[in-house]
């Protein structure tokens, strides 16, 4: 797995940071993740799993680097895709902001 880590600060109990990572797999995002994810689905479609138990205002901001594959995103990994980043979509960037009761979804076409 080729991963980057630039960080640039703290954000309560995260990284305020940008990490690149090529994924050879699905990938279950962590409280401690960092904020700004670039993420390169390598070959294949992959998952991308939300925290269960994260404070609200947590957020991630989540880019589909090689849109030709699809970042599927995801409350639980047997659940239903709640948002998919791809070229199919015109979608590649989101904004991913934990509320009282649910994760909010902010998506910028074609970025």
């Amino acid at each position: 797995m080729a991963v980057d880590i630039i960080r640039v600060g703290q954000v309560a109990d995260s990284k305020l940071a940008v990490k690149k990572e090529l994924l050879l797999g699905d990938k279950t995002l962590t409280s401690t993740e960092e904020v700004y994810l670039y993420l390169d689905p390598g070959d294949d479609d992959r998952d991308i799993i939300l925290p269960a138990s994260v404070p609200v205002g947590r957020y991630y901001i989540i880019t589909n680097v090689d849109g030709d594959k699809k970042l599927n995103i995801k409350e639980t990994s047997s659940g239903p895709v709640i948002l998919e980043l791809s070229n199919t979509t015109n979608y590649l960037r989101a904004e991913l902001v934990r509320s009282l009761d649910d994760w909010e979804v902010f998506v910028i076409a074609g970025s």
